[in-house]
């Protein structure tokens, strides 16, 4: 009998392999089409982002059904999640680029609200 823990890492394993999945492939299909620069590198950055993410989730579900008790095997889970938190981290830099040309940083609120006040 498979016991509700079991049940609950499956569904959750493979509905974030689904959901990265489907992420991946809207990102992949929409930086085809862009023709802005800076809109460009952050979608190209979030693609990687979630990429290793989804290799995250993969490699645990391997480590949690095959691999549960090797202290090997539980190395490349901190390098993969060391790479996942750089890699979004990276994206969130990316999207500065983007605030930045569009106009809907924090210092153009700032600026915004400024002339407000002075009206």
């Amino acid at each position: 009998m498979v016991s509700a823990e079991q049940i609950i890492f499956a569904v959750n394993t493979s509905g974030t392999l689904v959901i990265g999945g489907i992420c991946l492939l809207m990102v992949s299909s929409t930086l085809r089409n862009l023709q802005d620069d800076a809109i460009m590198e952050f979608t190209r950055r979030l693609r990687l982002a979630i990429l290793v993410l989804i290799v995250y989730v993969s490699y645990y579900g391997f480590y949690r059904t095959f691999a549960a008790g090797s202290s090997v095997a539980r190395l490349p889970l901190y390098f993969l999640l060391i790479a996942v938190f750089t890699f979004v981290m990276w994206a969130v830099m990316g999207f500065e680029g983007v605030a930045d040309t569009y106009g809907v940083s924090n210092s153009d609120k700032l600026e915004r609200a400024r002339k407000q006040e002075d009206m």
